[in-house]
């Protein structure tokens, strides 16, 4: 008993001290963490006036809506033009937790669904079953705090790591993808039609120096500079092709508001900030489950697509495609530096790659119709 209550102690210190230094949370919604997460309140409580729902799909089908935290609930809201009003529907939640939306990984009933985990030392990832449940699913993480989802796809922001890691999820494990060699600006991470992942970092607190968009693979696509008061930034989404950053009241530039960040092909801008009310009270996380695609990239991973052999490679390495013939081809390094570019030879392409350095790189061939993307390394 004495070691648990030590172990919670010590959570909370680097939850608020962490949180108010780096941003990372959200201190004026979030006063308790737990290292049970599912305190599930009661279907009575008379403060619960909304239409409680099985799934996410119950509003995957309405346009502009999203999922935030209020208290213990899980609530849908619209956004029209620059308000935010609640949309009725809600799912029991719990006191401290990441929330993403994708399909059901498990091979469950419900897809899409609601994905979330634990805070602590050894974070616990739960799915939502349709039928009024937090199912657990995977408990060998540390310090997840932060999710994002779409289609097949599941990601989370490791944060309190050395550094910070984009945590990549497949239904039965995890897996690292990406190492952020930065802290992360807003405590969330989110993720578009073609499971690109978005996230924004920092080098020095409040302000953020650059928004990333990398690969499912976890190459990067694209890096802008984006500098915005991140202070109290506690969650992300993508809604119809644009990013909305969370800022709570803790923040000095603009105190709760959700912030419209929109895309070109070697921009971003900010829109006008949209009031949050403080009744709605958004606090851990947000998700969406109608990203779209900002960037117009498909990442398409199908291995019939796409083939390379042998892999690990010294010489030389042999394309094979059933989708693509005679298209162009990159060979980049993990920072997304294009090292080749070339032309495919028919269905199969015979690449030499004995001029490279040992390590680790990305085949891809980038298409009207989506990207075609191979990790290899190179011995």
């Amino acid at each position: 008993m004495k070691t648990s209550v030590i172990s919670l102690l010590a959570n909370i210190f680097l939850f608020c001290f962490f949180g108010n230094v780096t941003g990372q949370v959200n201190p004026a919604t979030n006063s308790l963490l737990s290292q049970d997460p599912l305190i599930v309140p009661s279907a009575n409580n008379s403060q619960e006036k909304t239409e409680q729902v099985d799934t996410a799909a119950a509003a995957c089908s309405v346009a502009n809506t999203f999922w935030g935290i209020e208290g213990s609930w899980v609530r849908d809201y619209f956004i029209s033009g620059n308000t935010i009003t609640p949309a009725g529907d809600s799912i029991p939640g719990y006191s401290y937790f990441a929330l993403a939306i994708c399909n059901n990984l498990n091979g469950g009933n419900i897809s899409p669904t609601f994905y979330a985990s634990s805070f602590g030392a050894y974070s616990t990832i739960y799915h939502w079953n349709g039928g009024g449940n937090w199912v657990q699913d995977d408990t060998s993480n540390n310090f997840i705090l932060n999710g994002g989802g779409n289609g097949n796809y599941l990601f989370w922001l490791q944060n309190f790591a050395t550094p910070d890691k984009i945590i990549r999820y497949d239904g039965t494990s995890c897996s690292t993808i990406f190492t952020i060699n930065k802290a992360a600006a807003v405590a969330d991470i989110a993720v578009d039609n073609g499971g690109n992942i978005y996230f924004v970092t920092n080098t020095s607190f409040p302000y953020s120096d650059s928004l990333y968009v990398i690969a499912p693979s976890g190459q990067v696509l694209k890096r802008y500079p984006f500098v915005l008061d991140c202070n109290n930034a506690y969650g992300m989404f993508l809604l119809n092709s644009v990013l909305y950053i969370g800022l709570g009241g803790v923040n000095t530039t603009y105190p709760n508001t959700l912030i419209p960040v929109s895309f070109t092909e070697d921009s971003v801008s900010m829109g006008t900030p949209i009031s949050v009310p403080l009744s709605i009270a958004l606090g851990n996380d947000l998700a969406s489950c109608t990203p779209g695609s900002p960037l117009g990239i498909a990442s398409i991973e199908t291995a019939e697509d796409l083939s390379l052999y042998p892999n690990p490679a010294h010489e030389n390495f042999v394309v094979k495609t059933n989708l693509f013939q005679n298209e162009k081809y990159s060979i980049m390094d993990m920072t997304g530096k294009i090292i080749l570019t070339s032309t495919l030879s028919g269905n199969s392409t015979t690449v030499d790659v004995s001029f490279l350095q040992s390590g680790i790189y990305f085949f891809e061939i980038r298409t009207a119709r989506g990207t075609l993307q191979k990790k290899f390394c190179k011995i």
